[in-house]
């Protein structure tokens, strides 16, 4: 094989990606193929995935300031939503890693180590995100929308196919995970601006084949987790796991402390007690709801995720 003139290469599309298990949530998804050690994973999505995508491009969709991370270690605030980890952290630690693999905006930084670490997994996710390329923009300017987050991992899967060969690079992405949340923000560019032109059956149709035109893949086995019942019924018994503030955001201002943002220069209310409530900010769960949410995709049974639990996919999987 020649050896390319740069090690970004472009490569098949994602939906070309053959032999992967499909496990997915409303605007959260999971392809795996699970191999007796655990596998690399790779994230895609909005902003309870991004782990510090934005941080890298011009957008108003950001999270690398305080008081964001006040919880994470040494009190960082690293570009994730989230007063600590989130989502995507704390359901690949249901696995076994420590935290979500880095922005791939991040890697591409240093080519000289950029082919090493893919191997491990990348990041995609960016805050404001959609299925639609569209999305986002107008509220936040610059974000990498669905379409332009599988272009890059095509990027990522040239790299490992030229390092590996064929034969090895496909066993490579048929023992990869896939995580995806991505959804919302089309639902609320639609409320915001378009829901006096386009209604709601069409956009339900443009996201599905959208969607679809994305996710096409052959022999999939996938399990649908039900994040708007999972946390329906989090608010319906909320001492359950000792939360005591379903309304409230921790972090923000005004209206119950949401209708401003976690923004220390814009002097925000921050709650002492960040595991009593149900909401980091105006639109993110804490650190502690988003691990007790991963928990239940791994265990929960079918009225959370169906048709089996994460953790049975994976040995469904194995």
């Amino acid at each position: 094989m020649a050896e390319p003139s740069s090690p970004l290469l472009s490569s098949l599309p994602f939906r070309n990606t053959r032999n992967l298990h499909l496990l997915c949530a409303v605007g959260m998804m999971l392809a795996s193929a699970l191999a007796d050690d655990v596998p690399p994973v790779f994230i895609f999505g909005d902003s309870t995935f991004d782990v510090g995508t934005n941080n890298h491009i011009h957008s108003g969709a950001t999270a690398n300031f305080r008081y964001y991370g006040i919880d994470f270690p040494y009190s960082l605030p690293t570009g994730r939503f989230s007063n600590g980890y989130n989502s995507a952290d704390l359901i690949v630690r249901q696995l076994g890693y420590e935290e979500s693999p880095p922005p791939f905006l991040a890697l591409v930084l240093d080519n000289s180590t950029f082919q090493s670490n893919i191997l491990r997994g990348v990041n995609f996710a960016s805050g404001g995100a959609g299925i639609l390329d569209g999305t986002g923009n107008r509220t936040w300017g610059e974000v990498i929308p669905m379409a332009q987050q599988v272009q890059q991992f095509a990027t990522v899967q040239g790299n490992i196919t030229w390092l590996l060969g064929q034969n090895e690079s496909a066993k490579f992405f048929n023992s990869s995970l896939f995580f995806i949340s991505v959804g919302s923000n089309d639902i609320f560019d639609h409320y915001l601006y378009d829901n006096a032109t386009v209604s709601q059956p069409e956009l339900m149709a443009a996201l599905q084949s959208n969607y679809t035109a994305h996710l096409t893949l052959q022999g999939m086995i996938y399990s649908l987790g039900d994040a708007y019942n999972m946390t329906s019924t989090l608010m319906d018994v909320p001492p359950v796991l000792g939360i005591e503030n379903i309304e409230e955001a921790c972090c923000g201002s005004g209206l119950l402390n949401a209708a401003g943002p976690c923004n220390i220069t814009q002097d925000p209310k921050l709650c002492p007690n960040r595991y009593k409530y149900l909401f980091w900010d105006w639109f993110h769960p804490t650190q502690y709801v988003a691990q007790k949410a991963a928990i239940a995709l791994f265990t929960g049974d079918l009225r959370f995720v169906s048709p089996m639990n994460f953790s049975q996919l994976a040995q469904a999987s194995a």
